[in-house]
C-alpha cells in the first residue's frame, strides 16, 4: 500500500461507491477501485441531475435530465430535473433544437428520445428529426 500520493487529479470510483482523487488515494483508504472516473450517482424522478464539478448525478433508466432553457443544457454546471421520457407524442410541427445539437419536430419528440431542449426553433444548419 502506498504511503503518499501525488496531487494529480485522476478520479476513480471505489468499491464503496465513493469518488477518490486517484487510485492511490483509494488504496490509502483501503478501498479497491471499481471503475475509472467519478462514481455515477443515479437519482430518481424529480431529483436534480447533471453537474460535472464534484459529483455528477445521472437519471435512472426511463428518465432523462430535463434542463430549462435558462440552464442552457447544463452549461456552467447548471442542474436539471429527472423526468419521465414521454412514450407518445403528437405530430405537431414546432421545431426545437436539442442539447445534442439536433433539430426535432417538437419538444415531446426530443424528450421521448431522452434529449432536453437548448432553444426553440431549429438548430443552425440542421434538418429536423421527427418532422
Amino acid at each position: 500500500m502506498p504511503e503518499a500520493c501525488t496531487n494529480v487529479y485522476s478520479p476513480v470510483c471505489g468499491c464503496d461507491d465513493n469518488t477518490y482523487s486517484s487510485a492511490c488515494y483509494a488504496h490509502l483508504a483501503g478501498v479497491s477501485v471499481a471503475t475509472t472516473g467519478p462514481c455515477k450517482k443515479v437519482v430518481g424522478e424529480g431529483d436534480w441531475c447533471g453537474g460535472n464539478a464534484i459529483e455528477p448525478q445521472y437519471c435512472a433508466q426511463g428518465l432523462f435530465c430535463d434542463y430549462t432553457l435558462e440552464d442552457i443544457c447544463g452549461f456552467a454546471d447548471a442542474a436539471g430535473k429527472c423526468r419521465v421520457a414521454p412514450q407518445a407524442c403528437t405530430k405537431e410541427y414546432k421545431p426545437v433544437c436539442g442539447c445534442n445539437g439536433k433539430t426535432y419536430g417538437n419538444k415531446c419528440t426530443a424528450n421521448s428520445l431522452g434529449v432536453s431542449i437548448q432553444s426553440i426553433g431549429p438548430c443552425p444548419g440542421d434538418t429536423p428529426k421527427g418532422s
